[in-house]
């Protein structure tokens, strides 16, 4: 018995560390590895007619993690639905970049300003990432079923304020909820031989604490999109701010990848309708009779003589 307990015990360890040694090579694929050029999601009529619940709607796609993750959006006037692609090494957390959150707006489009041919969100960290409510994908704990950890939550990056800490950007997790709504989904998938995520989730515009996500009024402008994520990491193994795990206390977002995406969005859900319209009837309306319809009748009275005294006062 013990033998076989032994034994139980160093296979567990030989394939946790296979899985670990074979994780980290693919970690060190993964930072050069690029998606291919066509699109992971692509739309059609009935996928879009069945996430219209109003009109009109803004879409949007684009490229992030340095064109390891890709993101497509669908902008109403209830919801914002919002699905990715992106490596399991990591957590990756999404927000509107024009945003009130704590009673202010974060002045995150203030200071990278689309006017500045010359603006850096690496200047603008405080303001798009601290203080800014985020919706996080990431694991909370390791499991066996490695997708089964994977869990979509509401955060907030805590700004400490020190510009020279790499954790200066902290994940928070208790201000503001219940913006999530259905649909939402995970699932594990394989890009070009390396694990990916694919997901979605829709969000409210507003949240418990009245903290806003400014929706697109229109499809004359861009739409701005902030994603963070944490440094790659293993995710079998916890690794003290690394990886996709994103309920340690050192769990921060890595500065470096950052970024701030302006789309041109296109209006969607304004002309169609999941089932066509009736067709028309094969039998035409009655055709008009030859006869016209007899004239109305009209009774006639006699005439009858009326009587007025003299002095009464009598009004046409």
């Amino acid at each position: 018995m013990r033998f076989r307990l032994l034994s139980l015990l160093q296979l567990l360890m030989f394939y946790a560390h296979h899985q670990s040694t074979h994780a980290q090579s693919i970690i060190d694929d993964s930072i050069g590895s690029e998606l291919p050029d066509t699109p992971l999601i692509d739309k059609g009529k009935e996928d879009l007619m069945s996430l219209c619940e109003s009109f009109p709607a803004y879409e949007g796609w684009f490229r992030f993690l340095e064109n390891r993750a890709e993101a497509y959006f669908l902008a109403q006037d209830g919801f914002l639905y919002f699905e990715y692609y992106f490596p399991q090494f990591m957590f990756t957390a999404i927000a509107v970049s024009n945003q009130t959150n704590n009673g202010g707006n974060t002045g995150c489009l203030t200071c990278y300003d689309l006017d500045d041919p010359d603006r850096d969100v690496q200047a603008c960290l405080s303001e798009c990432c601290g203080g800014n409510e985020f919706v996080i994908t990431g694991m909370s704990d390791p499991t066996q079923n490695i997708i089964e950890s994977w869990k979509q939550w509401e955060v907030d990056f805590v700004d400490s304020g020190d510009v020279t800490d790499p954790e200066q950007f902290l994940l928070y997790r208790y201000r503001g909820i219940g913006t999530l709504r259905e649909p939402a989904f995970l699932e594990s998938a394989t890009i070009n031989g390396l694990p990916y995520i694919h997901g979605y989730w829709s969000r409210y515009w507003n949240n418990s604490d009245d903290d806003t996500w400014q929706k697109p009024l229109t499809d004359k402008e861009p739409f701005c999109i902030t994603t963070v994520s944490s440094a790659p990491g293993n995710p079998y193994q916890v690794s003290v701010g690394e990886g996709p795990f994103m309920a340690g206390i050192h769990s921060h977002a890595l500065k470096e990848l950052t970024e701030v995406h302006c789309v041109n969005v296109s209006q969607k859900c304004t002309h169609y309708t999941v089932d066509p319209t009736r067709s028309p009837s094969s039998e035409p309306t009655m055709n008009p009779t030859p006869r016209p319809t007899t004239s109305p009748t009209r009774e006639i009275y006699p005439p009858t003589d009326v009587e007025v005294p003299s002095d009464v006062c009598a009004w046409a």
